[in-house]
């Protein structure tokens, strides 16, 4: 049985399907292990890029995106 199986109680395959539909929990889980890969296994864990962005929409720019 593996680390997946037994931590998160579901199958493998099931896991592997989750993270093809949700790209940004796979980048989530990657981020915290290529972490514990540069840091070592801490507690808490560092994770080696940001968890999370925060937008502040001004428009104030000129820039047209789309999430404005």
């Amino acid at each position: 049985m593996s680390l997946i199986e037994k931590g998160l109680k579901i199958p493998r395959h099931e896991f592997r399907r989750i993270l093809d539909k949700n790209s940004h929990l796979k980048r989530l889980i990657l981020n915290y292990l290529e972490g514990v890969g540069t840091y070592g296994p801490k507690i808490p864990l560092i994770p080696a890029g940001p968890i999370i962005t925060l937008w502040s929409i001004t428009h104030l720019c000129n820039l047209n995106c789309n999430h404005c």
